[in-house]
């Protein structure tokens, strides 16, 4: 029996063996004012060098959401540089410290962003204060795009993907890897960019040993 994929476009694609890589996408619901300028959502390569290259030019950022340690990290080399940073994160990293322009929030989250026009001049926070910024960066909270999936039979708990070891799903001749699975290891187990990569080495090893009768 022929196994075919149907794109948004109605063309129809027959395949022997599907590998999802799907990853994740940052959504932010339907917090007011998440399409002014300034704000950005980084789920691609090209956002994150939108992102670089407004860094440059802004004072006041702010981080949402994202990994710890990386935040740690990026925080810092902008601190270096005399920028207001604030990082509104629930996970503090066990390294971080605050000093006089970077300082971290965990108990808080964004519940709008203000601004006149287009243009973004602050963001509300849910204990009622307003951090003026120019720059919001937001990493997370992210969902796994597993939508066009709905009614293919691959199993999802979670939102996740659910694979073995090998990164087979319950439908046969389908894979999936990276961040929009996980072999349970439960949903909390988030990857970065660089462990999704190993993991997509890893697969297409696999894949390589399956096809030589490994």
């Amino acid at each position: 029996q022929k196994k075919r994929l149907l794109l948004r476009d109605n063309r129809r694609i027959e395949y022997d063996y599907l590998i999802i890589a799907s990853g994740r996408s940052v959504e932010l619901g339907s917090i007011p004012g998440k399409g002014k300028d300034g704000v950005i959502l980084v789920n691609s390569l090209q956002d994150a060098r939108r992102l670089k290259q407004r860094l440059t030019i802004s004072q006041f950022v702010c981080f949402v959401g994202g990994q710890s340690q990386w935040l740690n990290r990026l925080a810092g080399r902008l601190g270096a540089l005399n920028k207001e940073i604030k990082i509104i994160n629930p996970q503090r990293s066990q390294d971080f410290v605050n000093t006089d322009n970077v300082e971290w929030l965990d108990n808080v989250s964004v519940v709008e962003f203000i601004g006149e026009g287009p243009g973004l001049q602050a963001v509300k926070l849910s204990n009622g204060k307003i951090i003026g910024v120019s720059l919001v960066a937001v990493f997370g909270p992210s969902v796994c795009n597993t939508r066009f999936l709905k009614d293919s039979g691959v199993a999802i708990r979670d939102g996740f993907i659910v694979v073995d070891n090998f990164w087979r799903t319950a439908t046969q001749d389908i894979f999936a890897c990276g961040s929009v699975c996980f072999q349970g290891k439960g949903s909390e187990d988030f990857l970065t960019w660089h462990q999704a990569l190993e993991q997509g080495k890893n697969l297409a090893d696999v894949l390589v040993s399956f096809f030589q009768g490994g």
